[in-house]
């Protein structure tokens, strides 16, 4: 039986979908409309760049964000950069919460905004519909992004890290140098646990309570643009 496919468009996914989607029930690909607006932020990201100094592309971050990336310095400055933050500690999360991530992710960049090359949208959807996983261990980002749950599956893309289970022909994906901060800038590794509490029955990782469980009313669940959502999904006291 030929299975449905779902549509990555940056607009529209829900719950329900990354959790169907997560559990390979259905095929995942991208929308056009996603693709151009991805296509179009890239476009402005590479346009402010060659006119200005910008934040983790051109110049170091945190305390070293005063200092410009030398120019015989630049493809290895973004992959210091995921190298640095791939450290983390603790069991290894669920596979389907793993997927989860690639799906959100996904449709964050689809949504415009990322500056991401949107070449790495078939890589990670390639991933999800193949069943493969990254390898993200539960505890290691702090502050307001997933950065070391990103950073993994950057060096995964990138071909320094496995996909698990171990394929023939691992996704693969040459992320630019300049892209490396925008693409592990993410809550996609959080927003995975939203659909997990939603379908009620996605395994819990140590660390992580039972119970809590969102309804699974697509119209009062949080969307996954990257954006605030408009209406707020609040936990049960189930």
């Amino acid at each position: 039986m030929e299975q449905s496919a779902l549509v990555l468009d940056g607009t529209s996914l829900t719950c329900s979908d990354v959790a169907t989607a997560a559990r390979g029930s259905v095929q995942v690909a991208v929308s056009e409309e996603g693709r151009q607006r991805a296509r179009a932020a890239a476009q402005v990201a590479a346009y402010a760049t060659a006119r200005r100094e910008v934040y983790g592309r051109t110049t170091g971050v945190g305390a070293n964000r005063g200092l410009a990336v030398g120019s015989g310095d630049v493809a290895g400055h973004g992959l210091r950069l995921v190298r640095s933050h791939a450290g983390g500690g603790g069991p290894l999360i669920a596979a389907e919460l793993s997927r989860a991530m690639l799906v959100v992710r996904a449709n964050q960049i689809a949504a415009g905004g990322s500056g991401v090359d949107p070449g790495v949208l078939d890589a990670l959807t390639d991933a999800v519909n193949r069943g493969l996983w990254v390898p993200v261990p539960v505890w290691g980002a702090i502050g307001t992004g997933d950065l070391t749950a990103l950073a993994m599956t950057a060096l995964c893309l990138l071909g320094e890290r496995e996909w698990v289970p171990k394929p023939a022909r691992p996704p693969y994906f040459s992320l630019a140098s300049p892209d490396a901060l925008a693409f592990i800038s993410s809550n996609a590794a959080t927003s995975r646990r939203w659909p997990r509490r939603c379908a009620g029955c996605w395994p819990v990782t140590p660390g992580q309570r039972r119970g809590s469980r969102i309804p699974t009313d697509t119209g009062r669940c949080r969307r996954f643009t990257g954006r605030p959502s408009t209406r707020s999904a609040t936990p049960s006291r189930s």
